[in-house]
């Protein structure tokens, strides 16, 4: 019932519930006349992956997460961990740039001190303030922030950053 035998390259074509019984005759026949049967869904992916870049993959998979949130939760939700990932994005990046950044950049030491402080008190307020009003966003939140963490350390662990100085400069146009 959920696969049938159609053709030899293929080995098992996957027809769910009564559309086996419609279309597993239909199959046969055009197997027998020489015709291909395209290939599943997985076997497609896994045999094609997708072209590109890291940067493109993560394009597609910023937009599938976007349409994951649209369809679980409210633009409400949506927008207040919205504000939470981007203070915590701000607050690592002056982070960085202090303390990596500052001399190449020319980067002030109390701009930037002064930008992680306030930055962190937002976040302190907005966390207090949805705590009290909607306890799950926070929650939602620290979980969503752990999890990039967890993947982007993975990832980082599996393809190391070669040298970027064996790479030419970017050119900005």
């Amino acid at each position: 019932m959920f696969g049938q035998d159609v053709h030899p390259e293929e080995k098992r074509v996957t027809i769910i519930g009564p559309a086996a019984r419609l279309l597993a005759p239909i199959c046969k026949e055009q197997t027998r006349q020489g015709h291909k049967i395209p290939p599943t869904p997985v076997r497609a992916i896994k045999d094609n992956p997708m072209p590109g870049t890291i940067k493109n993959h993560m394009l597609v998979y910023t937009v599938m997460i976007a349409g994951f949130l649209t369809v679980l939760f409210d633009i409400n939700l949506i927008a207040s961990l919205g504000a939470f990932f981007y203070l915590v994005m701000d607050i690592i990046i002056d982070i960085g740039v202090f303390g990596r950044l500052r001399e190449k950049t020319g980067a002030r030491r109390w701009v930037l001190m002064t930008t992680i402080v306030l930055d962190a008190m937002a976040l302190a307020a907005f966390a207090e303030t949805k705590s009290q009003s909607n306890p799950l966003i926070v929650v939602i939140g620290i979980v969503g922030m752990t999890l990039v963490f967890v993947i982007v350390r993975v990832f980082l662990a599996r393809s190391p950053v070669r040298d970027r100085r064996s790479r030419p400069p970017l050119k900005m146009a």
